[in-house]
Formats: structure tokens, C-alpha cells, sequence
């Protein structure tokens, strides 16, 4: 997985200690003689930059540099001396400080943090030699902050690593582990260690359920989940394990570090082989949870130092070979041996290694990821996979990771050279899916195997049991969030839950089945873990069905995938409505079995379940509303209803007629459910109920046709009202006024029905106040085919002069809508006689369109004289339209229209009423001129106001946005702005820049001047 080459050597005579500074690509080296030597890195080799002879030779004796530390924030080198510390500008290496401590320096670390709020902490901490004590300097960002000193336990007590967290520091010696909270003068050991209740990882909670001898006979050899070109064949990795000798200082040794990709410091315990997380609970209290790690020291055990390299991987080296490793399982990933021997290695910059050797020369290897692909590396790594177990996997999964961590990428791929890095690092995050979705599936069949035979020790059966479920929500967890392929996982972990019609074609021919069945998980891990994955992956299929984009989010990367990337390359690819029919049929199997509250509301929606199958299944289990409610989802409506109608031969009573009536009431409101499209199969079966039980035919019609769904809203009512005509005169004229006052239907059909329907029976007084009511109220029917039903009915014989004159009186709507307004009249002036709707009539048009008002009022007073003229004089309507109407008509115009012989004392009050009329108007006039002229004065007086305002611009006057001179000439527009502090003068252009964020302040204004000067 990794490989490492030799870049160069370059040979440094007495080195006491080596400082790589990456931020300015330096190295600095300090000899025995007190001088400095400075490299530079110039590609891959180091050239001597400059030489620092006897940098310290001003600090007395103490000019022996044993250390060299930095600080990045600082930009500051620490020079660790004997007896003091000396502190150089990185940059030229001048000394600005300096700390002695005459009882001597045995160890110093310094430690950097930056808090939540963006500021950094730096701190220098040493352990002095005479004093069991420890020293703290602290600066806050760049600024010097405090110094303080706390006790150790003895002059024994050795300091093994040291970390900073947000809280303080993290001290491991070889007595214990210390907290030292920020500004706290003693140290407070940490005694709380808890075991976590489950293991730390899927891999571990296995290792211990097949650790426990409980099958007769049998071992817990690792089963093979699949090969890996089931799944992807875009890379494969070389797999090595190399032998090293035994017996290094590993064991005594403690690291403390931050793992980037964690939120808790981590420490690696060699002499108790254990790992510990330090965390800080809710009330500030630091606790360690453990965990074994004897698989990491065993493996490793021939090394001698430890440092945190990045991502999941530590640096482990002793006097001949270096070797990376992850810090949860030690695998090995580069292992690199030196024939020169090593003193120490150090991080660089570039995923370069250099190797300070006991020859003193300092070594740069450069780091490499490997790939190796072949035609025959799927065999290859099926072969690997079955001999290894689930370590070669998880050992290739810990990598793929530690790639694709975003915070700590570079430390790793910034080597990885390809042509486009961000499409490499989409084939990894494929390649990790692949591994984790097998990783997944083998680790479910060795948890299942654990089961074929139950201990008989109850204690033990409960702890499988819960390791079962930890297993089981790790996996399927892993699932969901690698959207697993469908049918490797229904196949493989729900196989008696398939589809049998989907059987056929499956993956039973490959690898990855075994023949010996696997034990079924318990139905509170089904219901709780299992469930979540399936209808996450119906939701991202029907997404895909729908043409939806769908992306996988893994860490920062976000990858658009298709069909394809649920499909499994085995020759019979299935399409995307195959892949969600054996996901929904799944589904219901299982909640069949386990949740059998979920399949009503899951035959409620939209699935793609196999027909037959949960047909079959519905019916075998007497679930007969689930199974019309299915029925109902698929369009299969006269399936359900036949369903529902055969109940009754099914059921036996000792109350028949209670049972056919509750039928009858689930087949109405079955009915009731049913879209417009499916009329010929509401008309069938509403037939039928109306044949069934013809004493509930009122009910029946009434609960299908005359309710307020939204699908009885959408019928077509012409049909609906031609088939309820046929079984009931009465319902079928109560439909068509439902229709019109619950859905405010514009059918000219459904008004023009309703008519003729009025009309036919218009002898009833109560069916002549409706017909004139909804003529009167509405348009929507055809005026003259309603004025054609009109004069028909009055030259048939059913007619007789009172319902001649109501006719009559109806004929003036329609022609209202037709603009017969003339006609309209001379039916109620003339046939009529009738004043008041005449009158009535001329004002609703002159509401709606007042100058064809007005014409109409002119003709009904003309025709109102002629009427009078003729019946001897009677001017009693004329009288009353001249005081109703006749402010609204041209005074002379209408006293030249009265007839000469009309007395003066019947218009003396009338005339009265005119010429106070007049006097009003003439006076609101007069009022309205008045109100304006003093409009006018206020006006013009904040007018003047505004012009006797004036600014007076000296020579240094500047414009308040491009503040450049204003030039004191009479040609240029200025703009003055009034603020709430002040008044600006700007250049006009520059004026309006400012204009927007002016005018959004309270008060703002503006004056444009054409010469301020004048």
C-alpha cells in the first residue's frame, strides 16, 4: 500500500539534534561543536544554505545545543540547552530571549492549540533534572501570557509524552496519567477508567463472540463474504505482512496524541498493552476508556519508538527499520529497512521520511502510494480475503480512509501522483464502499454462525445477544451510509424474504452464498437496524425512477451516481424498476413477519411490490383491508370490489343482514375513493348496490355522487346526472343544485339541465322562486336557448296567464345577458306594467356600465310620459322615477320631455330638491378651491424654505466620496444631501453612487443646485 524510495543522503559530522521547519522548507542541524547548519531544500536533496558558527557562544558554557523545538505561531526556535533555553527568530536565527534553569533541562515539549474563538495557545513545557518538578511558559497568540510550576510525585518519575487539549495538558509518565488544567498549580491524576460495555468496533465484538468455544466440534474459521470484483474492479493494493525481530523498548514506552480524525486525545500504553480515549465529560472531568491492544503491541513489539505520523497512522522505528501503522489494529503499511541504522526519524513536508543514521547522515525517503493491477488480481485478492479473514479487508478499509479524511488528506495522497487527483481520490471513496459493503457481509454471516448452536450458560447468551445487535446496527449503519447494492444485501442477509419471482437470476451461483443457511436475527435488531436500510434505499431508487439527482456524500466529497452504482456486475444487470420491486417486496415480507402494523400504511402508498407475491401473502393471512388497500394502489379497483363483494359468502353470521350492510358500507366508501376515470366502474357497482338493497338506493346515491371528496368534485356531471336520472327523478334534479352549491360548477350542460328541469315543473311556486333565483344570479347557460324554453312553454297548453306573466318576467334575465335592453324594458313597462322592476332593472345596468345606464333611464321615462299620456294624464310613475332617478338625468333635457299639460304644483317639490341639489354642488366646489389655494401657500412656503438653505464651499473642501477638491466654478452640478449629523456636498455622478444608502436612512433628502457659488 505504501511504498518509500531514497531521495538522497547527506552527511552531517556531530549532529546533537535536528529541527525541519516545513513552513520556510528549512532544516536546521546543531553539532557538537555549538554550531548551527542551515539546509535548504532544493528538490529532492538538501543544500547547506548557511553555517551559524558557535550560535551561543554569548550564553556562557552552555553553548552545546541538546534539542531544537518550534513554534509555528511564534515563529520562534526553542534551543535546548544543559541549563537553559534559548529563544531564536526562526528567520535569522538571532537570539531575542533566553530561560535558565541552573538545576538543568532533562526533557522539553512545545505544544500549540487553537481554542474555538480562532486564538492559539503555545506552550513550553520542561522537566527539570534536580527537581521532580515541571515548568510551563505560555503565550497567547504572540503575547507572553503567564509562567507556572507544578510537583511531580518523585525524582523516579519519568515524563513519557505530553499533549494539549482544550482544557489544559495531558501528561503520561511512568507512574500515571496527569490532567494540568490551564492555570491550575498542581497536577490531578486521572484514576477513573471505565470499560465501554461494547467493543470498540465491529472487528473486536466478533473476535470475542467466536472467542467463546460454545459449537461441539466446530471451529471459527473465516468464511469469505464475496470476491471483490462482485463489486468493483477499478484497483486492488498489494497485501504484505513481514516477520520483525522482538523484543523493543515498545513496551515501555506511552504516547499521547490528537488524532485528526477524532474528537478525543488517544493513548498507546506499552506496558499495559492497552489503548486509552481521554474524555472530558459534561461537569470537566477527564476519564479514560480502554480498550485492548495487544494485537497492536504484539505485532509491532520489535519497535522502539512511537510518534502520531497523521490521519489513523502512527511512525513506529527502531535502530534498523521504520514502519507506519494504523493506531486501532497496528497493520503494517511501509515497512522500510536502513542499513546504516537509525537514530531518529522525522515528519517532512511532501510525504517525505528523513532518517537521521548512526553514520550521521541524514536520509530523505519519499512515501508512495502503491497500486498494482492485474487480469488476475480479483482471484488474487478472493484468495487473500478467504486466507486472511476480515484483517486483510479492515486493513485495506483503515486506508482508504485515512485517504479520504478530509482534514489530513495531504499527509498522505499530496505524493500521489495522477493526473487528476480529485478524480483518484472518487475511484478510492468507490473502492472503499466496496470494501466496507463485503467487510459488511462477512462480518454478518461469522456473527449469524455464532448462533447455530445456543450456550447454555444464560449470562453468555445475554452478552452474544448484545453483541449481536451491536454487530448488526454497525453493519447496516455501514450499509446505509455506503448504499449498499440491493441485491447483494437482500440476497445475502434477507434471503427468505425474496421475491420469488425474482429468485431466478440471482447471485445463488457466486461466492458469495453458502449452502448452509444462515440463522435469522432477532426481530428487535430486524425492526430497529435492518428495516432503516431497505427503505433508505427505496427512497434513493424511486429518487433515481424519477429521474431525481441522487448524490453519495462520503466525507467531503459528494459523487453523482446512477443505476449502475446499484447494480452488481454479474452478467444480469437489473434496471431500476427490477432493483425497487425486490427491495418493496422485501420490505413487505419482512413487516409481514415482524411489524405487521407497517403493512396497511405500506400497501398505501405508492410501491412496486410483486403483485402475486403480496397478493398471495395478503390473502394467506386474512389481511383483507391491507390487500384492498393494495388493490386501490395499483388501479386494480375491480379486483378490491369483487374482493369486497364475495366477503358476504365468506362470512357467517347468526346476523346476515348486519354483515351485508357493513359491506355495503365498505363498498360505498370504496366507491367514494375511485377517480373520474373510473366511471364505468362507479356506475357498475353503484348499480349493483342499487339492485341489492333498492331500500338504501336514496343512501347509496347520496354517499356516492353528493359528497364533498375531491374526486366526486371532478366527475362528469352530465353522465353522473343521466345515470342517477334513470333509477330516481327527484335525486337525480337534488344532484344538479349539489353540484352547482358545493362546487361552483360553470357547465352550461349542468344550468341548462337544472332549467329545464325548473321549468317543467314551474307550476310550483317553490320551483319558480328557485329557477328565478339562479337565473338572476348566474350566466352561465345559453340566453337563448333559455328564451327559446321560455316561449315553447308560454304556446304550449300547459300555459295560463299567471304563469304567462311569470315567464314573461324571467324572459327579461337572459336578455339582459344578451344586452336586449330595450326588449327587457318594453316587457316590464308594457306586457308587465310594472314599475318598480323596470326601475330596478335600469339602475342594475347603470351600476355596472353607467353611460348605458343612463340611456336606459332616458327610455323608460320616455316610455313611462307615453304610458301616462295615454291613461289620461296619470303621471304618478313619472312623479315617482323624477324622484328616484332624475338627479342622475340632465336637468333641462328632462324638463323639455314633460308633457306641457303636467301641473307645476306635482314638480314644485321635485324642482326643490333640484335646485338644492345644485346649491350643494356648487358649494363642495367652491370648498375644494378654497382647501387647494391653501395647499397651495403651505407649498410654496416649504418651497422657500428649501431654496434659503444654502452651503458655502471653500477651497479645501472635499467631495464625501471620491474626496477630491470641489472645483469652485458656476458650470458644475453639485448635490448636497442632508444626514442626520451633517450635510454633504458631493460631485453629482459621485452623488448618486451614495443616493441608495442614503435614502435607506430615516430623513434623508437631496438638492440639486445648479451653482452653489451664486
Amino acid at each position: 500500500m505504501l511504498t518509500a524510495s531514497l531521495l538522497s543522503s547527506t552527511l552531517a559530522d556531530d549532529v546533537t539534534s535536528i529541527l525541519p521547519i516545513c513552513e520556510t522548507a528549512k532544516l536546521l542541524v546543531s553539532t557538537a561543536a555549538g554550531d548551527v547548519l542551515v539546509y535548504a531544500f532544493e528538490g529532492h536533496t538538501l543544500k547547506l544554505s548557511h553555517t551559524y558558527s558557535h550560535l551561543l557562544k554569548r550564553n556562557d558554557t552552555d553553548t552545546v545545543i541538546n534539542h531544537l523545538l518550534y513554534s509555528d505561531q511564534l515563529s520562534t526556535v526553542f534551543a535546548i540547552c544543559e541549563k537553559s533555553i534559548v529563544l531564536l527568530n526562526s528567520t535569522n536565527l538571532n537570539q531575542f530571549d533566553k530561560i535558565v534553569d541552573k538545576r538543568g533541562i532533562q526533557q522539553a515539549w512545545v505544544l500549540e492549540k487553537c481554542s474555538e474563538s480562532c486564538h492559539t495557545t503555545t506552550a513550553l513545557l520542561y522537566r527539570s533534572k534536580k527537581a521532580s518538578s515541571l515548568k510551563l511558559f505560555l503565550w497567547k497568540d504572540r503575547t507572553f501570557n503567564s509562567v507556572l510550576e507544578v510537583n511531580l510525585s518523585s525524582k523516579d518519575e519519568v515524563v513519557m509524552s505530553a499533549e494539549m487539549d482544550r482544557s489544559g495538558f495531558i501528561i503520561a509518565t511512568n507512574r500515571g496519567t496527569y490532567q494540568w488544567k490551564l492555570n491550575n498549580t498542581h497536577l490531578n491524576i486521572i484514576e477513573k477508567i471505565v470499560s465501554p460495555t461494547y467493543p470498540h468496533s465491529i472487528h473486536d465484538a466478533i473476535k470475542e463472540m467466536e472467542s467463546h468455544k460454545f459449537r461441539s466440534g466446530k471451529t471459527s474459521e473465516p468464511i469469505a463474504s464475496s470476491s471483490e470484483s462482485i463489486l468493483s474492479r477499478k484497483m486492488s493494493f498489494r497485501q504484505f505482512f513481514k516477520s520483525h525481530e522482538a523484543n523493543g523498548e515498545l513496551q515501555n514506552k506511552k504516547l499521547v496524541f490528537q488524532p485528526a480524525s477524532q474528537p478525543h486525545l488517544r493513548m498507546m500504553d506499552g506496558k499495559q498493552k492497552k489503548i486509552y480515549e481521554l474524555i472530558v465529560n459534561d461537569s470537566k472531568l477527564t476519564y479514560m476508556s480502554v480498550r485492548d491492544g495487544h494485537g497492536f503491541f504484539e505485532a509491532n513489539s520489535g519497535f522502539d519508538c512511537m510518534q502520531y505520523l497523521s490521519s489513523k497512522f502512527l511512525l513506529l522505528n527502531n535502530k534498523k527499520s521504520v514502519r507506519i501503522v494504523d493506531y486501532e489494529f497496528g497493520f503494517p503499511y511501509l515497512d522500510l529497512q536502513v542499513e546504516e541504522g537509525i537514530k531518529k526519524v522525522y515528519q517532512m513536508p511532501n510525504s517525505t521520511l528523513l532518517v537521521w543514521t548512526c553514520e550521521d547522515n541524514l536520509q530523505i525517503y519519499r512515501v508512495f502510494i502503491t497500486d498494482e493491477s492485474d487480469a488476475s488480481s480479483d482471484e488474487a485478492a478472493y484468495q487473500e480475503l478467504e486466507n486472511l479473514g476480515m484483517s486483510l479487508t479492515m486493513k485495506k478499509i483503515i486506508f482508504c480512509e485515512a485517504i479520504l479524511y478530509p482534514h489530513d488528506r495531504v499527509a498522505l495522497c499530496e505524493s500521489f501522483e495522477c493526473d487528476d487527483l480529485e478524480e483518484t481520490l472518487d475511484l478510492y471513496a468507490l473502492k472503499l464502499r466496496d470494501l466496507n459493503v463485503l467487510w459488511s457481509l462477512s462480518c454478518f454471516e461469522r456473527c449469524q454462525k455464532c448462533f447455530e448452536q445456543v450456550p447454555r450458560d444464560p449470562n453468555l447468551v445475554r452478552r452474544l445477544s448484545k453483541l449481536q445487535g451491536f454487530v448488526i446496527k454497525g453493519i447496516f449503519e455501514i450499509f446505509i451510509k455506503f448504499l449498499a447494492p440491493p441485491e447483494l444485501v437482500i440476497c445475502y442477509c434477507f434471503t427468505e424474504f425474496m421475491p420469488d419471482a425474482l429468485q431466478d437470476g440471482m447471485l445463488r451461483d457466486t461466492s458469495v452464498f453458502n449452502n448452509e443457511p444462515i440463522e435469522e436475527v432477532p426481530t428487535q435488531y430486524i425492526i430497529k437496524w435492518c428495516i432503516p436500510y431497505l427503505t433508505d434505499t427505496r427512497r434513493v431508487l424511486y429518487n433515481l425512477a424519477c429521474g431525481k439527482k441522487v448524490e453519495w456524500k462520503l466525507e467531503d466529497r459528494e459523487i453523482k451516481v446512477g443505476i449502475s452504482f446499484f447494480q452488481i456486475n454479474h452478467g444480469q444487470e437489473l434496471d431500476v424498476s427490477m432493483l425497487l420491486k425486490m427491495v418493496d417486496t422485501t420490505l413487505f415480507n419482512v413487516y409481514l413477519k415482524f411489524n405487521p402494523s407497517m403493512i396497511g400504511p405500506f400497501t398505501r402508498v405508492k410501491n412496486s411490490c410483486d403483485f402475486e407475491t403480496v397478493e398471495k401473502q395478503l390473502l394467506k393471512h386474512k389481511r383483507i383491508q391491507e390487500l384492498v388497500d393494495f388493490y386501490y394502489q395499483r388501479g386494480e379497483h375491480e379486483l378490491a370490489l369483487k374482493l369486497l363483494i364475495g366477503l358476504e359468502s365468506q362470512i357467517k353470521s347468526e346476523h346476515q343482514s348486519d354483515v351485508a350492510n357493513d359491506i355495503k358500507t365498505v363498498v360505498v366508501e370504496y366507491i367514494k375513493k375511485l377517480p373520474e376515470q373510473e366511471s364505468d366502474t362507479i356506475f357498475k357497482y353503484t348499480k349493483w348496490l342499487i339492485e341489492k338493497f333498492p331500500e338504501d338506493k336514496d343512501f347509496v346515491i347520496s354517499s356516492v355522487f353528493m359528497n364533498f371528496s375531491p374526486n366526486c368534485s371532478r366527475y362528469n356531471f352530465i353522465n353522473a346526472y343521466d345515470f342517477i336520472d334513470d333509477f330516481d327523478k327527484s335525486l337525480s334534479l337534488k344532484y344538479l343544485e349539489f353540484v352547482i352549491d358545493a362546487f361552483k360548477t360553470t357547465q352550461k350542460k349542468v344550468y341548462m339541465n337544472l332549467i329545464q328541469r325548473y321549468l317543467e315543473n314551474i307550476h310550483d311556486e317553490k320551483n319558480a322562486r328557485k329557477l328565478e333565483a339562479l337565473l338572476r344570479s348566474t350566466d352561465c347557460y345559453e340566453p337563448r336557448t333559455v328564451l327559446r324554453l321560455f316561449q315553447n312553454f308560454i304556446d304550449s297548453d300547459e300555459s295560463n296567464n299567471g304563469v304567462d306573466r311569470l315567464v314573461k318576467r324571467l324572459k327579461v334575465y337572459p336578455l339582459k345577458i344578451m344586452g336586449e335592453h330595450a326588449q327587457s324594458l318594453a316587457i316590464l313597462v308594457e306586457d308587465l306594467s310594472n314599475y318598480n322592476l323596470a326601475s330596478a332593472y335600469c339602475y342594475d345596468v347603470y351600476i355596472t356600465d353607467a353611460d348605458t345606464g343612463l340611456s336606459l333611464f332616458s327610455k323608460l321615462l320616455d316610455k313611462l310620459i307615453k304610458k301616462a299620456t295615454h291613461n289620461d294624464g296619470d303621471f304618478k310613475n313619472v312623479l315617482k322615477f323624477l324622484r328616484e332617478h332624475g338627479p342622475r338625468l340632465d336637468s333641462i333635457e328632462t324638463l323639455k320631455k314633460l308633457p306641457a299639460d303636467m301641473k307645476l304644483k306635482d314638480l314644485n317639490q321635485i324642482l326643490s330638491k333640484e335646485i338644492e341639489a345644485s346649491s350643494n354642488r356648487r358649494y363642495t366646489s367652491r370648498m375644494e378651491r378654497n382647501l387647494l389655494q391653501v395647499a397651495l401657500v403651505d407649498k410654496t412656503y416649504q418651497l422657500n424654505n428649501e431654496l434659503t438653505k444654502y452651503c458655502i464651499i471653500g477651497e479645501a473642501q472635499r467631495c464625501y466620496v471620491c474626496h477630491k477638491h470641489l472645483k469652485c466654478s458656476t458650470g458644475e452640478t453639485l448635490l448636497m444631501y442632508d444626514t442626520p449629523s451633517s450635510e454633504l456636498v458631493t460631485h453629482y455622478n459621485c452623488g448618486k453612487s451614495m443616493e441608495q444608502l442614503l435614502q435607506a436612512k430615516k430623513g434623508n433628502r437631496h438638492r440639486v443646485w445648479g451653482d452653489l457659488l451664486k
